[in-house]
């Protein structure tokens, strides 16, 4: 009698564990549902942007800069501007607007400023740096990026490409082929 009880809770333990497990397992789809759910209705109410869109938030980068290290969004200064200039080295505009850049540099200060190109014209990137005068601003970075990145920000509208980010890194307006300082600071300032 005795071994019959032993068989029989011996039996029932693992029925028991089953159950316990599919009353868990139930539990758990029951929260990934809701969870799927509220991460579909915020979506419906904060639709994300495409990358070149105003409104919509700087995208994860990592550049190259001419002297090799990386360059990521933890090297910006924190709660400053981005000025962002998608720029080929080779380009006349694009040396216009680098030009500019610098003589109104004390309007941009307190501001990141990047001039980014693809992998395949970063050789040229001194040769940008010498003829347009800017070895001597550290604060303007000249940088190469992955074409990931240029595709996900990048209009076929005209080079250069200016892109004005409030301090929160959300873009405010695209120039392209020239740059108007004074509406520049106006939307960097926003």
């Amino acid at each position: 009698m005795i071994r019959r009880i032993l068989l029989l809770s011996l039996l029932a333990c693992p029925f028991f564990m089953t159950a316990q497990q599919k009353k868990s397992t139930k539990k758990l789809e029951e929260q990934v549902r809701k969870a799927k759910e509220d991460a579909a209705a915020n979506e419906k109410q904060q639709p994300t942007k495409p990358a070149a869109t105003p409104g919509a938030k700087l995208p994860p980068f990592q550049f190259v800069t001419h002297e090799g290290p990386r360059m990521t969004n933890q090297n910006l200064l924190p709660d400053q501007p981005l000025l962002l200039v998608l720029f080929n080295p080779m380009c006349d505009h694009c040396q216009k607007v680098a030009i500019t850049v610098k003589e109104n540099i004390a309007k941009f200060k307190n501001m990141n400023i990047l001039f980014v190109c693809g992998m395949n014209p970063a050789v040229e990137i001194p040769n940008f740096i010498q003829s347009t005068g800017l070895e001597n601003y550290p604060m303007i970075k000249i940088v190469a990026s992955p074409e990931e990145f240029m595709n996900q920000i990048f209009e076929s509208k005209g080079i250069p490409q200016i892109m004005m980010y409030n301090k929160d890194l959300i873009l405010q307006k695209t120039f392209y082929e020239s740059i108007d300082v004074d509406k520049a600071l106006m939307y960097l300032k926003k």
